[in-house]
């Protein structure tokens, strides 16, 4: 909400949790000031993946963009106890999947011309750890990679039937499901805020509206 213009002071007076006011204190001293100005907040893309939609929904989109070149900033702010390492976060399908869908549905965000992935960059902003952000930058070559990987991965998805999607083996991931009980593993979901985030999991927010859902044709 900061992000696209809404006053600190009146956000400031809404908080109501020790946590999150310290949190707050931290995006004030330490959050991404140099962002560039024209800013998209809790937008989602779509865009065609193996004759289905992938879809994705950012914290922040931020675009400069000037005759030259544009640069365009995705933002994922993490409220996470635990800071996950590099080389796991750089495996994440969120690491993989937003700078990509970005590159390849995002152009009606820059007057109709298509975002190159040279262009994108990718930061994790963690709130425990304000002044440690994890920045990640886009190429061509790397668009190429996901593009090949992610209709491969959706293949195999959409190959199985029903009775095909076996139970993982491994039960840490099985902490934070609230659907946990329905296999027998567990009563009540974990709080995330605790969970240690330097694992393999993905936490995509899927509150969509797919009629809000900015996308490219089919």
């Amino acid at each position: 909400q900061h992000g696209i213009g809404i006053p600190a002071d009146a956000l400031e007076a809404t908080i109501p949790d020790e946590v999150v006011a310290e949190w707050w204190q931290n995006y004030r001293a330490h959050a991404l000031n140099d962002l560039p100005a024209k800013r998209y907040s809790e937008i989602t893309l779509s865009a065609p993946l193996a004759a289905r939609r992938l879809v994705a929904k950012y914290d922040l989109i931020a675009l400069d963009i000037s005759q030259s070149a544009t640069r365009a900033v995705i933002v994922d702010w993490k409220t996470s106890l635990h800071r996950p390492k590099r080389d796991r976060l750089q495996r994440r399908l969120q690491t993989i999947i937003y700078p990509y869908l970005l590159a390849k549905s995002g152009a009606h965000l820059n007057g109709g011309k298509p975002i190159t992935p040279a262009a994108i960059t990718m930061i994790y902003w963690f709130a425990e750890y304000p002044q440690q952000p994890e920045i990640f930058s886009y190429s061509v070559e790397q668009y190429a990679q996901d593009d090949i990987y992610l209709a491969s991965l959706a293949a195999g998805i959409f190959s199985r039937g029903e009775a095909d999607f076996e139970l993982t083996e491994d039960l840490n991931r099985c902490q934070f499901c609230e659907y946990r009980s329905l296999h027998e593993r567990g009563t009540t979901a974990g709080n995330l805020l605790t969970a240690a985030t330097d694992d393999e999991s993905d936490d995509f927010d899927i509150d969509l509206d797919l009629e809000q859902i900015g996308e490219i044709a089919f």
